[in-house]
C-alpha cells in the first residue's frame, strides 16, 4: 500500500466517482488510477468501491472507513513538512482561524495582538463562518483552528476544547423602557419586537425554545446576518435582542445598554475546534494558550488522544458480511 494509492482513492471520491476527472486531478492516466485502486483493494483484502458492471457508483461500508483513514494519513503527511519547519526553528507562516462574527470581534483581536508581538513573521487570516462552516473549514484543513459557540458531535470529526461560558444579555437602546423594570421577566420582554440573527445557531435556538416553552412567540421585526448589524438596528430603535454579553462594549456601543438575563437563559459555550489528525505548528499551540490559557500543549495532546481512541473506526473484512453500496446512484 502506498501514499499514491491513497491519493487516488481520495481523488476518486472527491471527483464524484468519475475516474476520468480523478485521473486529471492527480495528473495520471485513467487505466493507471483504476489499476492502483484494484491493487489497493487486494492488499487490504476488501472491496472499497461499489461497482455496477464496470462503473463505480459509491463506497462500501469498509470503503468509507478506508477513505476517512486515507484523508487523515494524507493530512498528516502534509503536516510533516510543517513539523520539519518547527524542528528547524522557522517561526514564519500563516495562522488561519475560522470563527463566528461575534468572536472575530470580541475574542480574537486581543489575543492576535499579543501573538503578533511574539510572532511578527506569522500572518493571521480570519475566516468568518457559521458553526457548520467552521467545522467543514477545520476538517478540510482550510483553517488551523475554529472558534465556535457550539460543541459539535464527535462524529463530526473535529475535536472540541471548551474554554469559556459567555453569559447572555438583553441589548436595548439607551433610552428603552425596560431599563426601568428592575429584574427582567419574559413577560416584559415579550411586549417588544425583536432583532434576530438569520439562521439560528444552537445558542439562538436554545433562547427561542425557552421563550416558546413559556408560551411566548417573539415578533421578529428585523432579521440581520451578523451581530454588528443587529446592534445597529437596536440602536435605531427597531427592536431588542438577546445576544452574547461578549458583543457589548460600553465604550464602543454608547447608544446601547445591556441588561442581565442570566436568571432566564443559560450561558453559551465558547469552544475551540481542531482537526485531531493534523499536525499543528508550535505557534498555533501558543495562540491557543493565549486565547484559552488552560489548554496548554500537553493537555491538548491528551484530549486529542482521547478523541482518536474513542472514535477509531472498526474495520471488518468484506468476507464477514455483504458490503452494501453507499452513495449508490452517483454518476461516474
Amino acid at each position: 500500500m502506498t501514499l499514491q494509492q491513497l491519493r487516488y482513492l481520495v481523488a476518486t471520491v472527491e471527483s464524484g466517482f468519475n475516474i476520468s476527472r480523478a485521473a486529471q486531478s492527480v495528473h495520471t492516466s485513467q487505466p493507471g488510477i483504476s489499476k492502483q485502486l484494484r491493487l489497493l483493494e487486494q492488499q487490504l483484502g476488501t472491496v472499497l468501491l461499489a461497482r455496477n458492471s464496470s462503473r463505480i457508483v459509491g463506497l462500501t461500508d469498509n470503503g468509507e472507513k478506508v477513505y476517512e483513514a486515507a484523508q487523515r494519513i494524507l493530512r498528516e503527511t502534509r503536516g510533516l513538512a510543517q513539523m520539519g519547519e518547527d524542528f528547524m526553528g522557522q517561526q514564519s507562516g500563516r495562522l488561519t482561524i475560522a470563527t463566528l462574527h461575534t468572536y472575530a470581534h470580541a475574542l480574537v483581536p486581543p489575543a492576535a495582538a499579543r501573538f503578533r508581538q511574539q510572532y511578527p513573521n506569522v500572518a493571521i487570516e480570519l475566516l468568518q463562518a457559521s458553526p457548520g462552516q467552521i467545522i467543514e473549514l477545520v476538517r478540510a484543513g482550510e483553517a488551523d483552528i475554529g472558534i465556535s459557540m457550539e460543541t459539535p458531535d464527535e462524529r463530526s470529526g473535529v475535536c472540541a476544547l471548551p474554554f469559556l461560558k459567555a453569559p447572555r444579555a438583553l441589548l436595548v437602546p439607551k433610552d428603552h423602557p425596560l431599563l426601568d423594570c428592575g429584574k427582567l421577566t419574559l413577560e416584559e420582554m415579550a411586549k417588544y419586537p425583536f432583532v434576530v440573527q438569520a439562521g439560528l445557531t444552537t445558542g439562538g435556538w436554545a433562547v427561542s425554545q425557552v421563550l416558546k416553552a413559556r408560551g411566548f412567540n417573539i415578533e421578529a421585526a428585523v432579521t440581520a446576518p451578523d451581530a454588528s448589524l443587529m446592534k445597529a438596528c437596536i440602536e435605531q430603535g427597531l427592536g431588542i435582542a438577546i445576544m452574547s454579553s461578549l458583543m457589548y462594549h460600553p465604550d464602543r456601543d454608547p447608544g446601547l445598554r445591556a441588561l442581565d438575563v442570566s436568571h432566564l437563559f443559560d450561558p453559551s459555550d465558547v469552544t475551540l475546534l481542531l482537526d485531531p489528525y493534523r499536525y499543528l505548528r508550535g505557534y498555533v499551540h501558543h495562540f491557543i494558550q493565549m486565547i484559552a490559557p488552560e489548554w496548554e500543549r500537553a493537555r491538548v495532546a491528551e484530549r486529542v488522544r482521547e478523541f482518536v481512541i474513542a472514535n477509531e473506526p472498526t474495520f471488518r473484512p468484506v468476507s464477514e458480511r455483504p458490503s452494501p453500496a453507499r452513495n449508490a446512484g452517483k454518476k461516474a
